[in-house]
């Protein structure tokens, strides 16, 4: 067999063995094992930018198999499928030199997909609802928190309206889900694909980078989602169609992030012009982020910078 037949197979092997490392590593080691689980992809994404994507699914089901065999099977499929799958398709990615958007999009819909077929395959093997045991554990530390108040001499008409509260965002929470998961989704790809691109530029390859914050921009198509979340709400109001209430829960909970993220760039923007410091960028962002009406505001922000391109940028 020739050098050229054998180098794949024998880095395949290399990087295989690495992500055995990281896979166990991340589930016997406490806290570190949550960061090396953004490293487990960056061998399979290695392989697939050197040799091809058989290579790499190659590699997955390797690593897989050896995992299973030394920790638990369920535990390790769900590492392999739920990293493994997004390792591949921004290593697919990053080989066909698609922009960093397109990338982080396809990294994104690779999450959802493997989110997906965890969820399918939890119910038909182990008939496990891991929506109705999350929600259970929900439920559970709201009894415990109720307890708590309990102790420190609220009253019962005051427990009640704080269990009533409680009620009202636990309902709310399970709605939300499908919109929590797409987010989810994105901060996977977006951490994997910062993480990645670190190592690969170490390693010299050339990939893409996200530009500053100060140059972003977000889908023009936003803004009319996020006003069409509005009105599904309101046309619930009047039509009571639950549907309606579902739909444009979750559409205003995407979009409404992606427009006050918007938002934090035309901050960000204006900041960079008077070379404001880091740090100062930071807390100003804090605040904004943790107080709803700063919040409210860098939406309508990025929805008005979307829509008549306060910085110019549209034709840059």
């Amino acid at each position: 067999m020739s050098n050229t037949k054998t180098k794949p197979l024998v880095e395949g092997a290399l990087l295989s063995a690495l992500t055995i490392i990281l896979s166990i590593s991340s589930v016997y080691i406490p806290l570190i094992g949550i960061f090396l689980t953004f490293l487990w992809p960056v061998p399979i994404i290695v392989l697939c930018i050197r040799h091809g994507i058989r290579i790499s699914i190659m590699a997955t089901i390797v690593s897989g198999l050896v995992v299973a065999m030394m920790t638990e099977p369920l535990q390790a499929f769900t590492i392999v499928l739920g990293f493994g799958l997004i390792g591949i398709t921004l290593g697919y990615a990053f080989k066909q030199k698609y922009t960093p958007g397109k990338t982080l999009l396809l990294g994104a819909g690779a999450s959802i997909l493997s989110k997906i077929i965890l969820f399918a395959l939890a119910m038909l093997i182990l008939n496990i609802n891991p929506l109705v045991t999350q929600m259970e554990i929900f439920k559970e530390s709201l009894d415990s928190v109720v307890r708590f108040y309990s102790t420190m001499g609220m009253n019962n008409q005051q427990l009640q309206v704080l269990k009533e509260n409680f009620n009202n965002m636990f309902q709310l929470l399970h709605i939300m889900l499908p919109g929590i998961l797409i987010m989810a989704s994105f901060f996977d790809a977006f951490i994997n694909f910062s993480v990645a691109g670190l190592v690969l530029k170490r390693l010299g390859h050339k990939v893409g980078s996200i530009p500053p914050m100060r140059e972003w921009r977000m889908p023009v198509f936003s803004v009319p989602m996020f006003l069409s979340g509005i009105a599904m709400m309101l046309l619930y109001r009047y039509y009571q169609i639950p549907v309606l209430r579902y739909l444009g829960i979750n559409v205003q909970l995407v979009f409404s992030l992606v427009l006050m993220l918007q938002g934090l760039v035309v901050v960000n923007f204006y900041l960079s012009r008077f070379n404001t410091h880091k740090i100062v960028v930071a807390v100003i962002f804090m605040f904004i982020l943790f107080n709803p009406f700063l919040s409210q505001i860098a939406v309508w922000v990025g929805l008005f910078d979307l829509l008549f391109d306060f910085r110019k940028q549209r034709y840059a």
